[in-house]
């Protein structure tokens, strides 16, 4: 149970999206691969170059790297 006198849910605390956040997949992309392990694993460095190894060259796929 939740005191609402000493705590306030306010939720997330982003601004507004500009056209600098917006991501196009690149046109030669027929698939896009989203590698994301959330913030809790950002240092495992060989896990996301393994990562490229195994996907970084296949034709028509575009690998994004979501860290931290």
């Amino acid at each position: 149970r939740v005191d609402s006198d000493t705590v306030t849910f306010v939720g997330p605390c982003f601004a507004p999206p500009t056209d600098a956040d917006r991501w196009t997949r690149p046109a030669d992309a027929e698939h896009v691969l989203l590698v994301s392990l959330g913030s809790a694993y950002t240092d495992r460095p060989e896990f996301y170059r393994a990562c490229l190894r195994a996907f970084g060259d296949l034709p028509g796929w575009h690998v994004v790297l979501q860290i931290g």
